[in-house]
């Protein structure tokens, strides 16, 4: 640790702070490589507990993509939908997410957002999308891209925008 100023930094910050340390406040105080260097200290003698370390990063990540789409009911419909499919499937799970889960999820919501920049080049939108978009879309990219089925096929594509 002493070698390290930053870990110092993110020790020093986690003393100086009030309240618990959580996982929360690690990740508030200290970057990706030494929270996870901490967060490995800290956990093994319990002054942390054990948490889905994917599926947390999943979690951090979403709204830096979701962030991608400049309209806001798109990105809380995009966001609704993860949280009540992919994620939502990870979190039921008995075991912790594995990283093949974490990567196949992030392609998942990836292709959700791919579709949505996509289609105001075409001049729509998601309230305006049809099957002959998604088709379209499709047909422009790559063989291996992945596809945005479980979004268009799902509940969140079906019902309307909240406020």
């Amino acid at each position: 640790m002493h070698k390290t100023p930053a870990r110092r930094v993110g020790f020093r910050a986690l003393a100086t702070a009030t309240g618990p340390v959580t996982h929360q406040s690690l990740d508030a105080v200290a970057d990706g490589h030494v929270a996870d260097h901490l967060r490995a200290l800290l956990v093994p003698h319990g002054v942390l507990v054990v948490r889905d370390e994917h599926l947390a990063r999943i979690e951090q990540w979403l709204p830096k993509v979701l962030g991608r789409l400049p309209d806001a009911a798109e990105r809380r419909s995009v966001e609704r939908w993860a949280r009540r499919q992919p994620l939502r499937r990870l979190h039921r799970q008995a075991e912790h997410t594995s990283s093949g889960q974490a990567c196949g999820i992030r392609q998942e919501i990836r292709a959700v957002v791919r579709l949505l920049e996509w289609l105001p080049e075409q001049g729509g939108n998601l309230a305006a999308c049809t099957q002959d978009h998604v088709d379209a879309y499709l047909a422009t990219g790559t063989a291996g891209r992945p596809q945005p089925r479980a979004f268009c096929t799902g509940p969140a594509a079906t019902s309307t925008p909240e406020p």
